[in-house]
């Protein structure tokens, strides 16, 4: 179904971003390049960056590295710590798992393929586009590898309840 603000929306509840229709793009003379707005470069690069995203992968490599971090944690606070400093560096290594998390979403080399529609025109057309794939492709990385630390950490805490309901009943 497509909406009034020209998402298209499907039954699953998803609502995407939908393809800028070739006849939206200006010519600007004949014999010349087309000329594109940026909410049309904007358009291309969200839905080029939503449908190169692996949200899986990237949801599995945040998890591991958040709940990763906070389980070296917790081994460094349990290992004969006394006092409060069991939870110093359980809350340390959490932070640090948050902190290799973002690193790991904003990392630099991010493939930026370029549509056929982009190669003619001049470079900053090409640039902006670039500009707006890779701020599109952080934002869902982001996305799905806190997604991931959100998911890892309740399974993590589900099953140290049930342990701890099994062992002290």
């Amino acid at each position: 179904m497509i909406l009034a603000d020209g998402r298209i929306a499907y039954e699953d509840g998803k609502v995407y971003v939908a393809e800028p229709e070739p006849a939206k793009i200006e010519v600007a003379a004949a014999g010349t390049p087309p000329v594109f707005s940026e909410t049309t470069l904007r358009i291309m690069a969200q839905n080029n960056a939503k449908r190169d995203h692996n949200t899986t992968a990237w949801g599995i490599g945040g998890g591991l590295l958040g709940c990763g971090g906070m389980y070296l944690g917790a081994m460094l606070g349990a290992m004969g710590v006394e006092g409060s400093g069991g939870l110093r560096y359980i809350l340390w290594a959490g932070a640090g798992g948050l902190a290799a998390a973002e690193g790991l979403a904003n990392t630099p080399d991010i493939v930026v393929p370029i549509p056929e529609q982009l190669k003619l025109p001049d470079p900053q057309v090409r640039n902006k586009y670039r500009q707006l794939y890779q701020a599109e492709t952080r934002k869902l990385r982001r996305k799905s590898i806190y997604g991931g630390m959100v998911g890892c950490a309740v399974t993590y805490c589900g099953g140290l309840f049930i342990l701890f309901s099994l062992l002290y009943g």
